[in-house]
C-alpha cells in the first residue's frame, strides 16, 4: 500500500502591470508579468506571463511545477490569491485583480513524473470592468499560489 505524500505549496508570484495602451472605451490595457518563486520542500512552482490585461479582459496564468523528487507526484489542486500590490491606492482585492478556479488540460490530479517538469491547466486571471481603482495602472500585484500533491501510486 502507498502511503499519500500531502504537499501544500504557498508561493509567491508577482504579477506586473505597465501601461501599454488607451482603448477607444477609455479601458486601461497592461501587461501583466511572473516573477516565480520556488516552493518549499523542493517542489517548484510557477506562472506564465499574462498579457493584455486590462479592466473588463481577462488573462490565463499558466501553471507549471517541477517535481525534484525520485519518484512521481499527483497534483491535486491549484489555486491562487491576491496578497498585496506596489500602490498605496490600490487594495489587495478581488475587486482590482480577480484569480479564478484552476481550468484548463490536463484535469486535476495532474501526474507528474519523478524528476520531471509539467506545464498544467490555467488560473483565470482579470480586472473587473468596473470596479478597478484608478490607483491600480502601472502597479504590481503579489498573488500567492497554493498546490497540492501527493506522492503518486
Amino acid at each position: 500500500m502507498i502511503k499519500p505524500l500531502s504537499m501544500v505549496l504557498s508561493v509567491a508570484l508577482l504579477v506586473t502591470g505597465a501601461v501599454i495602451a488607451y482603448p477607444a472605451d477609455g479601458a486601461l490595457a497592461v501587461d501583466v508579468t511572473l516573477a516565480a518563486q520556488g516552493g518549499p520542500g523542493g517542489l517548484g512552482v510557477s506562472g506564465s506571463a499574462v498579457t493584455g490585461l486590462y479592466p473588463g479582459n481577462k488573462g490565463q496564468l499558466t501553471v507549471v511545477v517541477k517535481n525534484p523528487y525520485r519518484f512521481p507526484v499527483s497534483i491535486t489542486a491549484v489555486s491562487g490569491h491576491l496578497v498585496a500590490t506596489s500602490r498605496p491606492g490600490c487594495k489587495a482585492t478581488y475587486a482590482n485583480l480577480t484569480i479564478g478556479r484552476y481550468a484548463g488540460t490536463p484535469a486535476l490530479p495532474a501526474r507528474i513524473a519523478a524528476g520531471k517538469q509539467a506545464r498544467l491547466g490555467y488560473l483565470p486571471v482579470w480586472m473587473p470592468a468596473k470596479s478597478v481603482a484608478d490607483a491600480c495602472q502601472g502597479a504590481t500585484f503579489t498573488l500567492r499560489l497554493h498546490a497540492t500533491a501527493r506522492k503518486a501510486g
